[in-house]
């Protein structure tokens, strides 16, 4: 395949793939985000890798954007950002407890906790949506590939059903963006 036709098949990959996104789903991410806001609850975002980024994008979107736009503001956190944080318990502790350790001081009961996994299977991620659970939050797992276990580890689960790492990356932003937009014009 030519440069040219390895482009052209991955951006059809993606239309097809942003295409196929199942929207109930994520309509209810968007209920819970409005329902967290209006009732001033903490919406904490998290993944590693690429998922790390849109964790941090929609933390931002959710904090500068939406929040200059309406009268109640969001409170989000994003728990991939504080790199001293993030790296004392992946030193001390162990990195598959590094964003669990940091819910602890912080979730509630009614708080909203959105994780991105590409994969599904990112121990530091699964733990944390377990002890989120555990705390009562509400839990929404945004995972690709086979959907792995935050599939069914989080309360809700926005799945996007490709083999390729980068097309479920991509197709992470759109939801973040599809979410925001639709909170946008509530």
């Amino acid at each position: 395949m030519t440069m040219r036709e390895t482009m052209q098949a991955y951006r059809d990959g993606v239309s097809e793939l942003i295409a196929r996104l199942d929207l109930p789903p994520i309509e209810a991410l968007v209920d819970a985000l409005l329902e967290a806001r209006q009732r001033g609850r903490t919406v904490f975002v998290m993944g590693n890798g690429g998922s790390a980024a849109v964790a941090s994008h929609l933390a931002c979107d959710l904090n500068k954007t939406l929040s200059n736009r309406h009268s109640i503001p969001f409170r989000a956190l994003c728990l991939n950002e504080s790199t001293p944080t993030l790296t004392a318990y992946a030193n001390d502790v162990d990195y598959g407890d590094a964003m669990a350790e940091q819910l602890r001081n912080f979730v509630g009961e009614a708080d909203l906790v959105i994780a991105f996994s590409g994969s599904g299977d990112s121990e530091s991620v699964i733990r944390a949506v377990a002890l989120a659970k555990a705390a009562g939050a509400t839990t929404f797992g945004v995972c690709g590939l086979t959907g792995g276990r935050l599939r069914t580890a989080a309360h809700h689960a926005i799945h996007v059903p490709t083999r390729d790492l980068r097309q479920a990356e991509d197709a992470f932003v759109v939801i973040a963006h599809l979410t925001c937009n639709a909170i946008d014009c509530s």
